[in-house]
Formats: structure tokens, sequence, C-alpha cells
């Protein structure tokens, strides 16, 4: 199986040229989360919004090629309060519906073969976890 992994967007949009006319040689698509909050405060919060919705829209466009993981920055605008750095207040509100309307499409893990992917690592608690729920 071969699998394009897309790490922090933090609102880049990079991914479109990393997949451009390469779509069809790829069998699984994982971003690894953290779609909003940007460090340099480059762009701007339409900007990262509009971004996550195209991110949304592309998964929605090929579904189960296509995997969404949460990250840390993304969880605190699901749960509706501050849990990371750079949290922007000035559109959480915003963020929240987004990520809460379109949850059926995010996950907190996925799994390939014998490979685990996650945004922040794992413990043994989700070891056993996920050994219960799939066959590794």
């Amino acid at each position: 199986m071969k699998i394009a992994i897309i790490g922090d967007l933090h609102g880049k949009n990079c991914y479109k040229r990393l997949l451009k006319d390469k779509i069809d040689s790829f069998d699984k698509i994982v971003f690894m989360g953290d779609y909003s909050d940007d460090s340099w405060i480059t762009f701007t919060d339409k900007e990262i919004v509009d971004n996550l919705k195209e991110v949304i829209e592309f998964k929605k466009k090929y579904q189960n090629k296509v995997e969404l993981l949460i990250g840390n920055h993304d969880f605190q605008y699901i749960v509706g309060y501050p849990t990371a750095s750079r949290y922007r207040e000035t559109y959480a509100k915003e963020m929240h519906q987004i990520f809460n309307e379109n949850e059926k499409l995010f996950k907190m893990i996925f799994v390939a073969n014998d490979y685990i992917f996650t945004h922040a690592g794992i413990t043994n608690g989700w070891i056993d976890y996920i050994k219960k729920k799939n066959t590794i």
C-alpha cells in the first residue's frame, strides 16, 4: 500500500501542490491533523478557515482514499476552549462549528497494515486499545 502522509498544515495549502496530478498514485492520503493555528501569524483567520473547508471537501471528494486525523490544535476548537498554544478566539466559534458539523470525517487514529498513524504519538493504553479494535 502506497500512503502519502501530509503533516501539520497550520493553514498552509501546500498539499494541493504535493498531490497535484499524483492522487491516483497513492492508495491512501493521510492528513496528520493541525489544520489550524499557524505559528508565525502568517495566515489570516479566513485563510485558515477556508483551507480547512477545502481539506474537508477534498476528503468528501475522495472519501475512502483520504483520512483526516485530529491534531492538538484542532482538538481545542472541537471542545470549545484552549488546550494548545496559539488558540485564536477570533475564529474559535466558526472552527468549532466546522469541526463538529464534520465530526464523522475526522479520526484520532488510522491503522493500515501494521502501521498506526496518530498526530501526537501513543501510550501503552493506546496500544492496548488499538490491539482490541484491530488485528495487529
